[in-house]
């Protein structure tokens, strides 16, 4: 069995070691440099195996955690009001799917709250998924509040990664990083183990 099953796998990487480069020259790509050609291979057989298992994880950062290459994000239906049965069913549906990594934002509408009821209803869920949520709030008073409110709305007790949100200029990264700046609150959130990692979006 492990021979059959070492042969298989040499077969599919070899078959696409030469349906990548085929492909991509259909639309006028060539692929010459042979590394390239090679990082190509690995990666669809890298897609070709989450058709096989499943939806994938990939490491997040280097603490161990696993998290899934599909993330529930906070757009679509999500960043509405009023529209709690077509959210819950997605959030249900996304869970149900093994997908682990939820994103939001303050500034995403109604999101917080749609997965406020996911919460409230599926306690026993939250171990297993990556929850996230964002504050656009340039000063420490205003991310401190920012995520109170997130943890309220949220009926949660902890975020799993909270991010600044929508930095786009110098300027904002000048609010954030000086004295009595949003980074404060987020280094300070971190450090009392209200948010277990802290990062930055640019969108």
């Amino acid at each position: 069995m492990p021979n059959s099953v070492f042969v298989g796998r040499r077969s599919l990487f070899m078959a696409c070691c030469m349906a990548v480069p085929y492909f991509l020259r259909t639309f006028g790509i060539l692929v010459e440099n042979s590394r390239l050609r090679f990082y190509l291979c690995l990666k669809t057989l890298d897609v070709l195996r989450c058709f096989r298992v499943g939806i994938c994880k990939r490491l997040f950062g280097k603490n161990g955690l696993e998290v899934t290459r599909v993330g529930l994000g906070g757009e679509g239906v999500l960043r509405t009001y009023g529209r709690t049965p077509e959210a819950s069913a997605v959030i249900e549906m996304a869970s149900a799917r093994g997908i682990n990594y939820f994103d939001s934002a303050r500034a995403y509408a109604g999101s917080e709250g749609y997965y406020g009821k996911f919460w409230s209803e599926h306690r026993s869920l939250r171990p297993n998924i990556f929850q996230t949520s964002k504050s656009a709030s340039r000063d420490k008073e205003g991310a401190s509040r920012d995520l109170i409110q997130t943890l309220t709305t949220m009926s949660l007790d902890r975020l799993d990664l909270w991010q600044m949100h929508d930095i786009r200029t110098w300027e904002d990264v000048k609010l954030i990083e000086g004295p009595g700046g949003a980074l404060e609150s987020f280094l300070e959130a971190k450090d009392t183990g209200i948010v277990r990692f802290i990062g930055v979006n640019f969108y």
